[in-house]
This record gives structure tokens, sequence and C-alpha cells, in this order.
């Protein structure tokens, strides 16, 4: 990030150049270097009965509604909040790349201990503080665009995201039937890809119209997210929480 940031100052085309490039290595490295897994099985459920077994399990629902709006919240860093960062606060874009590195050097730093920890809590209320740090992260523009409001924006939403995330997806697998599993999630991957989607094109229309808008937004959406998952009864903290699957499917 902090490189592609640096090379956009000078060249554009260049860095799409050899972002193409890194792609395509990758995609040979995969071709040639990873082996294909022969007689792999074919998934036990079709979709007509996976769908049916979703609408029994509210909480699973919740999840994928909840995991539709932080997505939303997320994909602005990769499109409106550049726009704040240049046309707000008048930044290169070299400040824009090192604000992305700055998420990837806190992941890096505190993810692994972070997540020792989290992993010891229920995983309703991991996911739910995760959700509304991410939102008042973003809720963080309101207060304008210079450095120090900028760096405590980034900060905040990577924390809610080392948070929220990793247990995010395996307390939504847990919810699954094991022979349902592949459907369950991939119903989640297109909760995010209608994101991917919906976001970053919402976001642009009220950045063009008031950029505060698309703060208090998606702040909104953010702490929406945490309400939507919060069952009707939270787990006992301290309780045993690394087999989401043993809940009612009625929280």
């Amino acid at each position: 990030m902090a490189v592609a940031g640096l090379m956009a100052n000078h060249s554009f085309f260049i860095l799409f150049v050899i972002d193409a490039l890194t792609t395509t290595t990758l995609g040979v490295i995969i071709l040639v270097g990873v082996p294909s897994k022969k007689g792999q099985k074919k998934a036990k459920a079709n979709w007509t009965p996976a769908i049916r077994e979703m609408k029994t399990r509210p909480a699973y629902l919740r999840a994928v509604v909840a995991s539709f709006l932080i997505a939303m919240v997320f994909w602005q860093l990769s499109s409106t909040w550049g726009l704040q960062i240049s046309k707000v606060g008048g930044f290169q874009e070299s400040v824009y790349g090192a604000l992305m590195a700055l998420n990837g050097l806190i992941i890096v730093l505190m993810e692994l201990p972070l997540t020792s920890w989290t992993r010891k809590c229920p995983p309703v209320l991991v996911m739910m503080t995760g959700y509304t740090l991410v939102g008042v992260g973003m809720g963080f523009n309101l207060f304008g665009s210079g450095i120090a409001v900028l760096t405590t924006v980034m900060i905040v939403v990577t924390i809610g995201e080392m948070i929220a995330l990793p247990v995010a997806n395996s307390y939504i697998a847990g919810l699954a039937p094991e022979e349902m599993r592949g459907r369950f999630m991939g119903v989640l991957g297109l909760a995010w890809n209608g994101a991917t989607m919906l976001g970053p094109a919402l976001g642009m229309l009220l950045f063009e119209f008031a950029p505060n808008l698309v703060w208090a937004g998606y702040f909104v959406c953010g702490v929406g997210a945490a309400w939507v998952i919060k069952p009707r009864h939270l787990p006992i903290p301290g309780s045993d929480t690394t087999t989401p699957s043993h809940l009612p499917a009625s929280q």
C-alpha cells in the first residue's frame, strides 16, 4: 500500500501495469505450484434444502445481514475514504498509501495476540464489539480530515476489524450443518460481494452531495451491524465459545 501510494504520485499507468504483472505472476504460481485435489467430494446438499434450512436459523440470517452491513462500511476505505484524504484533506496519494499500510502494520503486530484473547470470549459479544468499533472509527471522519483524525480512523477501524472478522467467519461456519456448510458460506460470500457493488457506489453518490453524509451513514451501518447480530439472550461471559454451533437455532 505504501509503495502504491508513492508510485501513484508519479504514474497511475505504471502502477496498474505492475499490478497486472504481479497478479498474473500469482496466477502462474498457483497453476504450476499448487496441486489439484483429485477425487474431491462434491457438496452433499443442493441449494433448495440448504435455503430451506437457512430460513430456520435466525442466528445465521442475522449474521449474514450484519456481514453485509459491515462490508458496506469496510469498502469505504478503498473508495470514498481516498477522496476524503485527497479532495477534502488536500493530501497526496502517498498519504493514502501510508495510512492503508498502517492497517497492515497494526494487523501484523497485534492480530495474533488479540485473537488469542478474543477467542476466549463469547463470539457474539466479540463481533458486536468489533462491528461497533468499525462504525465508530468511520464516524471519526465527521471531525475533519487532518492527519490526526485520519490516523485515528484507521487505527480504530483496524482494531475493530481484528476483533470481529476472525471470529465472525468461524462463528458463521459453526451455525451451518456440516453437509451444507459450503452453501451457507456461499451466501455469506454473496453478502460481501453485494456490499462490494453497492457500498462504494452509494458512498460515492453521497460524497458528491455531502461528504459528512457518508461518514454518518456508515457509522450507522457499523453500529447497526452490531445491533442486528445481537441475540435475544447473550451468552454468559466465560462460557465455552469454541463451538458456536452449540447455540440453539432460535437464537
